[in-house]
């Protein structure tokens, strides 16, 4: 069930045109991937939504990650 959430979540992700909006979806889809144990993947995510403009508190995330 979650990966395919996961799955959905990707498909939506491209659809989206505001730069936050784009990188707090990163971050989820991140964050879910974290949950399943599978760091190399959530990292991925957390490293694109990075390249993106982020929230002002997505950088404490990462250090509490």
């Amino acid at each position: 069930m979650r990966r395919r959430t996961i799955a959905l979540l990707v498909n939506h992700v491209g659809r989206l045109k505001e730069p936050r909006a784009k990188s707090s979806m990163l971050l989820h889809i991140g964050m879910l991937y974290l949950e399943l144990g599978e760091e190399q993947e959530a990292s991925r995510y957390f490293v694109e939504a990075m390249e993106l403009e982020y929230a002002p508190q997505f950088l404490a995330i990462l250090q509490a990650i």
